[in-house]
């Protein structure tokens, strides 16, 4: 082997093995710390977009297949949930008040892709075309995956509280 090509063998074994320890032993906690801070954020701005009862802003967050089930264990397709909204927005109804905007728990998986979020008991308040509100105290996990560099809503499942 020529000197030359022997200083380009060990310039590649060098950096090879620099790429190879930097990401072996890089910490895991570091990329599901900031994956956490990511679906904090999103969750946020999703509940926010709700609570306001911006239509769109809140339904950018799902996937066109996501669901959601109920706390009788129905279950229902994102575009079934979005013509109710909308149905229910355009009456006059809406949000009014909803108490809790930040995850109690985010779960992240191993290679920060996916994500599960826990609300505990909350109430939300609805009011109708007529002022009439009504209540909701339910508890609420998501599962969000990130797609596209986005924080995606796949499901949701609504707990009935005691």
């Amino acid at each position: 082997m020529k000197p030359n090509q022997q200083k380009s063998m060990l310039l590649i074994i060098v950096i090879g093995s620099l790429v190879f320890y930097s990401t072996a032993f890089a910490s895991p906690d570091a990329d599901k710390s900031s994956a956490k801070e990511e679906v904090r954020a999103a969750a946020i701005a999703f509940n926010t977009a709700y609570a306001e009862n911006k239509l769109d802003d809140y339904f950018a967050f799902y996937v066109d297949d996501a669901t959601l089930m109920s706390p009788d264990g129905s279950i229902q397709t994102v575009a079934d949930y979005y013509a109710e909204w909308k149905e229910f927005l355009a009456s006059g109804g809406g949000v009014d008040s909803l108490s809790s905007y930040e995850p109690t728990s985010i779960r992240t998986s191993a290679d920060g892709l996916s994500a599960v979020t826990y609300f505990t008991s909350g109430t939300t308040v609805y009011v109708d075309a007529d002022g009439k509100e009504t209540g909701s105290d339910t508890a609420e996990t998501d599962i969000w995956w990130k797609i596209g560099g986005e924080w995606k809503v796949v499901h949701i499942h609504y707990h009935a509280t005691d």
